[in-house]
């Protein structure tokens, strides 16, 4: 995948801290574990290989951008602090890779659940549910049982 920058309206501050984000930035930072932005950009966590910390990979398309903190339309986003074992306990993506079409997404994680001996009809609900979770924002209602 190529990596491409992102216009001016979006751009990553180098800074330790957020006590001296810049002052045009609208309230507190935003922690997030990853939002959804109009005209189909996107924020999702990454773990930094090399730091083991969080980060957020602003994508859009092909296109995306990797960093601790991002401004977007006036707001800063930065990471959740999560604690060193709630850290620990879940596996972030280190980088992000092409899946493919959703129907190629969809068939490996069937695959996989059901190579780890979930029934079929089991994987297809588990993988329905879990698809449908990722974008509450956009539903009309949040899925249900």
């Amino acid at each position: 995948m190529t990596r491409k920058v992102f216009p001016q309206r979006v751009r990553p501050h180098r800074h330790s801290s957020t006590a001296d984000l810049p002052a045009r930035s609208q309230g507190d930072p935003i922690e997030t574990g990853g939002e959804f932005f109009l005209g189909g950009r996107s924020v999702s966590l990454i773990l930094d290989p090399s730091t083991h910390r969080l980060k957020l990979l602003l994508s859009h398309g092909e296109a995306e951008q990797i960093d601790s903190i991002f401004e977007y339309a006036g707001r800063i986003y930065v990471p959740p602090d999560l604690s060193a074992s709630f850290q620990k306990a879940i596996v972030f993506p280190e980088h992000a890779r092409a899946f493919g079409s959703t129907a190629a997404l969809f068939a490996a994680i069937k695959g996989s659940l059901t190579n780890l001996g979930l029934p079929e009809q089991v994987a297809l609900i588990t993988i329905y549910f879990v698809l449908s979770s990722w974008f509450t924002e956009v539903l009309p209602a949040a899925p249900f049982w």
